[in-house]
């Protein structure tokens, strides 16, 4: 079962390991930031660009943590790379 979290401007995810503390967050112009926390200031680890979608979700798919993005207005109640296409992926432990 897949599981996720909408990022927008407004809602950024936090995400903590027990040792480090990431979050994902959406800039003004719409594009989602990966940062770190270090010494109590987040800092930039990667950018993706809004290319036209605007949602961004964070989630559990198939053993694989995913980073999707909308590409239509259908957005992720459409099909994978028509709709909704995955930014970045990582194979869970």
């Amino acid at each position: 079962m897949a599981q996720y979290s909408i990022i927008t401007e407004g809602t950024p995810l936090t995400i903590s390991d027990g040792v480090d503390t990431f979050r994902y967050f959406v800039d003004s112009a719409g594009d989602m930031l990966l940062q770190q926390l270090v010494d109590s200031v987040y800092e930039d680890i990667e950018q993706y660009t809004n290319e036209g979608g605007g949602v961004y979700r964070v989630g559990v798919r198939d053993t694989y943590w995913n980073l999707d993005c909308t590409i239509t207005e259908t957005g992720f109640s459409g099909d994978e790379d028509t709709d909704w296409t995955t930014i970045n992926q990582y194979k869970l432990p």
